[in-house]
């Protein structure tokens, strides 16, 4: 699966390191009134993924960030890190409208133009801090161009990968503030209706195809509140997730929609079929720490659209980590161990088996296990 991944991770999956901070108001959020501390901000990760010369190979953008917390003034410094997997190609430019990065873990002679090699057989990580500054960008008051001096705005993070084959991918990572730095004019309206954006956008370049732009942005977004504390086991969010492509040409529009739950595609597990109709159920994924995933992918066989190169492919899969289980920050007790059959359920088990066999050729199977207890259960 070639993907656009983001993911919004409850419980911080990375050791990303941050500056102090106090503790920060949530705008209007049904789970959570604050962040006590940069420990509670949620972890959020972007992936265009991409086939470039028939491998599959994507780009991370992550950050650790206060995602819909106010903000009243000052810059904000949050850990950032890219990952390249199983990529030829490499990082050229890292950039943002309302803001720069610093790289920590590698020292480029040009931060912006950081020329991060990746590995085709493994993987390459780095990191650094990404500053946000409101005084950046244009006066428009719309994200993520320019700072909204009061209401919902959004802050774009974004990395170019550019491949040996002429072929590139931007992978482009949104998250929204709440703007009060001038709380004395009216809330301006959010672009687009664009409220609480959370937004993964994957931009491929296909350089073998007669449009290099023709697949458009690929992008699976929010605009209503995903979890950003543990979820109480029964309860559901239903907010609606968005997936399209913005601008693509005559044949690469449409894609299919998948839902999954545990995707490890790292390791080559898609994950299982979301068969809920809510969009976030602690019911369906039972307790602990989960990946629910939304998936929009498009990709061309051997008779693509006019002007398409055969056999590529595309997504954006957008990834939410949210712990389930924990109330106020307490875990809920273990499950009861399943009890262990008794010899003589064993037993009544197997001769249930036998008898509806045909023909019964007279064997009872047992497992090691069960052999194991019906000799223990022996006087």
């Amino acid at each position: 699966m070639i993907a656009l991944l983001l993911t919004l991770v409850v419980v911080g999956l990375l050791n990303l390191s941050v500056l102090p901070v106090g503790a920060q108001t949530i705008h209007g959020h049904p789970q959570k009134a604050a962040y006590a501390s940069p420990a509670e901000w949620p972890f959020v990760s972007s992936q265009c993924h991409w086939k470039a010369n028939n491998v599959l190979a994507h780009t991370h953008v992550e950050l650790t960030a206060p995602v819909y917390s106010e903000w009243i003034g000052g810059t904000l410094k949050v850990p950032v890190q890219f990952q390249l997997f199983h990529t030829s190609g490499k990082i050229v430019k890292v950039w943002s409208e309302l803001g720069w990065v610093n790289f920590t873990s590698i020292t480029p002679p040009n931060h912006a133009y950081p020329n991060i090699q990746g590995d085709p057989n493994g993987v390459v990580v780095v990191q650094g801090i990404f500053t946000i500054d409101p005084t950046l960008g244009n006066t428009s008051g719309a994200g993520p161009f320019g700072f909204s001096p009061h209401g919902w705005t959004t802050v774009r993070l974004a990395a170019r990968t550019q491949f040996p084959d002429g072929t590139g991918t931007e992978t482009h990572l949104f998250i929204s503030f709440f703007s009060k730095l001038n709380t004395s004019i009216a809330e301006q309206p959010a672009p687009a209706d664009s409220h609480m954006l959370l937004r993964a956008q994957c931009v491929p370049f296909a350089a073998h195809d007669a449009n290099v732009n023709g697949w458009g942005a690929m992008i699976t977004e929010f605009k209503d509140f995903v979890p950003v504390a543990p979820m109480a086991l029964g309860t559901v969010l239903n907010p609606q997730v968005f997936q399209y492509s913005y601008g693509a040409i005559h044949g690469l529009q449409d894609a299919t929609v998948d839902r999954r739950l545990d995707p490890d595609l790292h390791h080559g597990f898609d994950g299982i079929q979301v068969t809920s109709p809510f969009t976030f159920d602690s019911y369906f994924s039972g307790p602990g720490a989960h990946k629910f995933s939304f998936i929009w992918d498009k990709k061309v066989g051997d008779t693509p659209p006019a002007g398409v190169a055969p056999n590529q492919q595309a997504s954006s899969l957008l990834v939410v980590q949210v712990a389930v289980g924990e109330e106020d920050g307490v875990p809920l007790p273990p499950p009861p161990a399943f009890p262990l059959p008794t010899a003589l359920e064993i037993l009544r088990a197997r001769l249930m088996a036998a008898r509806t066999s045909d023909p019964f050729d007279g064997t009872l199977t047992f497992t090691q296990a069960e052999l194991d207890l019906l000799i223990a259960s022996l006087p």
